[in-house]
């Protein structure tokens, strides 16, 4: 069986002052060519289908065409959402379009049934888990089950997940599939993601150990992430688009087959944007007059000691789509924002701080400044879980 897997859309998102309606259009556009190319049994995408929970206009139309381009192809359509999206809007009209083989998840209630796809080797399950926090799985066994003492240990992230799976009954005799849009821990974050600190949002990878592929969403950068089980495969299939100037990679579409035995390979087919992301560095007058004009989008790091009122307005006639002028010395201290972030899910909220301190202090933490560090996590730690269960 093959799929094509995709995440992490972000439609109607913008870039500082310029829209991305165009080049998103046009991405997608090239998508659905792949898809018409290929012609794969199933679309997965993996939330994070909108930039925000309430879309513009432009972004809900711009979805509703690409969803009618597969839709003609008569190619089943699985869609989860994302901590960017709204579930309850994303899955407005599900039951409708459930007519069409289109299949959106709602928001998390506990209850997770899979769609069962066959090919010429039998039967294919797909499972559909929406983005969850451990509040929303706290909340969804004290509602569907009413087990409170269950719901009391529902801490971490990973916690929430592994519940959520086991509340799914799967068959890892089966050939499984699951969609989930996660921070799975010891992958690679980009800039343009959003981070949460000292990697609290992170995810064991063994949750998934009962699939065959676990189609995920959330990091921007293809990446497979390494586990110790036997036919299961971990895989981001990362943004179609860079949505920052930081080190994104290439890129692509992810084509999934699934053999008989239920192995899972990948194989990438690269993607080119309208306009690509460019950072353009020297001085004002090397940038002038030695580089051409382009339509990409445009960070220009200036050498030039004094940085002049009139270089942005010249900058801008020559870069139409200048995004951000910065300067060598602002970006030499800003270069850790500009690399991908691994965070270890076993790090602590303390453990990610001290890093942080010592690198931009050049010494580490005295014992003074650790022992009140570690009491003002304590005291927010306390403070974020009350207000997730509500408690006073």
């Amino acid at each position: 069986m093959k799929f094509i897997h995709l995440s992490d859309l972000h439609i109607g998102k913008s870039l500082d002052r310029f829209r991305l309606i165009d080049d998103q259009k046009y991405i997608l556009s090239r998508i659905t060519e792949i898809i018409s190319e290929e012609k794969p049994d199933a679309v997965l995408i993996s939330g994070d289908v909108y930039d925000r929970g309430i879309p513009p206009i432009e972004a809900v139309e711009m979805l509703d065409e690409f969803l009618c381009g597969i839709s003609r192809m008569n190619i089943p359509l699985f869609i989860i959402s994302g901590n960017h999206d709204s579930s309850e809007r994303l899955a407005f009209g599900r039951t409708l379009m459930e007519g069409t083989r289109v299949y959106i998840s709602p928001a998390y209630n506990g209850n997770v049934e899979p769609i069962v796809l066959n090919d010429e080797f039998g039967e294919v399950y797909i499972y559909m888990l929406p983005f969850v926090k451990p509040a929303h799985v706290r909340e969804a066994l004290k509602n569907l089950y009413g087990n409170e003492e269950e719901a009391a240990k529902i801490s971490t992230y990973t916690d929430a997940v592994a519940k959520a799976i086991e509340l799914m009954g799967v068959n890892n005799r089966n050939r499984n599939i699951l969609l989930s849009h996660q921070f799975v821990g010891n992958a690679v974050r980009c800039a343009s993601e959003t981070v949460s600190v000292g990697g609290a949002d992170a995810v064991s990878p063994d949750v998934y150990r009962d699939f065959n592929y676990a189609a995920l969403g959330h990091l921007h950068a293809p990446q497979t992430i390494k586990t110790d089980a036997e036919k299961n495969v971990l895989y981001y299939c990362g943004s179609p688009l860079k949505y920052s100037f930081s080190n994104e990679p290439d890129k692509s579409v992810a084509v999934v087959t699934l053999d008989a035995k239920g192995s899972a390979a990948v194989r990438r087919i690269p993607l080119t944007p309208m306009r690509d992301m460019r950072i353009i560095q020297g001085t004002y007058e090397q940038i002038m007059s030695d580089e051409a004009e382009c339509n990409d989008f445009v960070l220009v790091v200036l050498d030039d000691k004094d940085i002049l009122s009139h270089y942005f307005y010249d900058l801008r006639d020559k870069f139409p789509n200048l995004v951000s002028i910065d300067t060598k010395a602002a970006r030499s201290e800003q270069s850790g924002d500009n690399e991908a972030v691994i965070i270890s899910e076993n790090e602590s909220y303390l453990d990610i701080f001290m890093r942080f301190f010592t690198r931009m202090n050049d010494r580490e933490m005295t014992a003074e400044e650790t022992a009140h560090m570690s009491e003002l996590i304590e005291k927010a730690a306390h403070k974020l879980n009350n207000e997730e269960t509500g408690e006073d």
